[in-house]
């Protein structure tokens, strides 16, 4: 009988033993994983899988080391076995939709990080996941059919609807003659609104290219000058070509202009852009695009414009993660008609640049800047003014943006413009303000 109590006595401290030992064990790879020794955080969740394997605590932080390790495969298994066990567990769920990312299985990954989201995460977390489901929609354009929308809804003050000069009068003929111009050409402000909005669908032919087609529209009315009304509507369609580093895309548009209600202006095009990326903050690209313009009722005016330029793209670390993109371009405008009055309106050499930058001040909070020069420098004297236009259009924005939720932004926006012109009645200046409210759809 005393023999068989000291077997059990020693069978039983044994298992203790064993059990502090595991404990211990699992501390440390708590430790490990948590300093990110994930390597050897993984070796040793290897060495005692088969005592541990089926532990919650063990499998999350086996399937997190494995993950980090490279094993994705083993790494999904184990934390698939905590949530079958504590299906609330969202760090877990967090980290196997990202060892699904890894695995290229998008539709998976793309559900879990959206349940964790649905939980109301700290903003670090919501930012994380953001990425991760922004770096699955441009993957999934390679393989899946793919449609994006958006509505905007603004309001708010501009000094200057009608883009006129401030000036009573302007001097005719070298200065032989003063004309007195009316009310409706100068500035006039208002109050206005708007609502704009599109819509584009990508579908892949193969995993390099695809096709694409595109509608938007912005609609603008005034309080009390409706007669400066604007609409403009854009159809836009073409093919695309994707590599590692590089996309080429070529497309053809057509765009009406709307003014009170009437055509005012049509355009037809087609375009090429080219863009290659460095590293995976820096891209180049370079674009060419060819308009043909037509006025219904001014067939005066009737041109073809062409731009080309070269641009690119930085995205900063650190700190507000700064998003810089300048663009460079020249071009020009060659009248149809083939008289010096047709050239004095419509043909010029175009040269220029645009600047933007934007900041992340906090994960639901945006500021972006931006900027344009552009000259313009015509062919021929003007009729009534005896002199050749010139003229340099500047233009500077600012906006604002909350993002309360993924599809959702609100703030207010401030855009400068100016056109210094020699003569004055292509001279003006023109500030408008507003608050916008923008719904995303992708």
């Amino acid at each position: 009988m005393l023999e068989r109590c000291r077997w059990a006595f020693v069978a039983l401290f044994l298992a203790w033993a064993a059990t502090v030992h595991a404990q211990l064990d699992l501390d440390r790879l708590q430790r490990l994983v948590e300093q990110g020794r994930m390597e050897q955080a993984y070796q040793l969740a290897r060495d005692h899988r088969a005592e541990l394997e089926g532990r919650t605590r063990f499998d999350f932080y086996y399937g997190v080391a494995a993950i980090e390790a490279g094993h994705v495969a083993e790494g999904v298994f184990a934390l698939e076995r905590v949530l079958m066990r504590q299906p609330g567990h969202d760090r877990a769920r967090l980290e196997l939709a990202r060892g699904y990312f890894l695995l290229g299985e998008d539709p998976r990954a793309r559900e879990a990080f959206r349940t964790v989201m649905a939980q109301a995460p700290p903003e670090s977390v919501k930012a994380t996941i953001d990425r991760f489901l922004e770096a699955i929609r441009r993957r999934s354009d390679r393989y899946e059919t793919v449609a994006t929308a958006y509505v905007d809804l603004a309001g708010g003050w501009d000094s200057n609807v009608n883009s006129a000069t401030e000036a009573d009068s302007v001097a005719l003929f070298d200065g032989l003659f003063e004309l007195n111009l009316s009310d409706s050409s100068q500035a006039r402000e208002d109050a206005f609104w708007q609502l704009s909005g599109g819509a584009e669908v990508r579908r892949p032919l193969s995993p390099t290219t695809g096709v694409f087609g595109a509608f938007d529209f912005r609609v603008r009315g005034h309080a009390e000058e409706s007669d400066f009304n604007t609409g403009r509507f854009s159809y836009q369609g073409g093919w695309e070509w994707r590599g590692d580093f590089s996309r080429l895309r070529l497309a053809g548009r057509l765009q009406p202009f709307l003014l009170d209600g009437d055509v005012y202006q049509n355009r037809y095009g087609a375009s090429a852009e080219y863009r290659y990326a460095f590293a995976e903050t820096t891209a180049g690209t370079a674009f060419a695009r060819m308009d043909w313009i037509d006025y219904p009722d001014q067939g005066i005016r009737d041109s073809r414009l062409w731009t080309a330029g070269l641009g690119g793209d930085h995205l900063f670390r650190g700190p507000y993660r700064p998003a810089l993109s300048l663009k460079a371009f020249g071009g020009g405008e060659v009248a149809d008609a083939d008289s010096d009055r047709a050239r004095a309106i419509a043909e010029r050499d175009i040269y220029g640049a645009r600047l933007s930058l934007g900041f992340i001040l906090h994960p639901e909070w945006r500021v972006d800047l931006g900027g344009q020069v552009r000259r313009s420098d015509y062919d021929a004297e003007h009729q009534l003014f005896l002199e050749a236009r010139e003229e340099t259009y500047y233009r500077a924005e600012m906006g604002v943006d909350w993002q309360p939720t993924r599809h959702w932004r609100v703030g207010p926006q401030v855009r400068y413009t100016a056109n210094d012109a020699n003569l004055t009645v292509y001279d003006y200046e023109r500030t408008r303000a507003w608050l916008r409210l923008r719904y995303e759809h992708f």
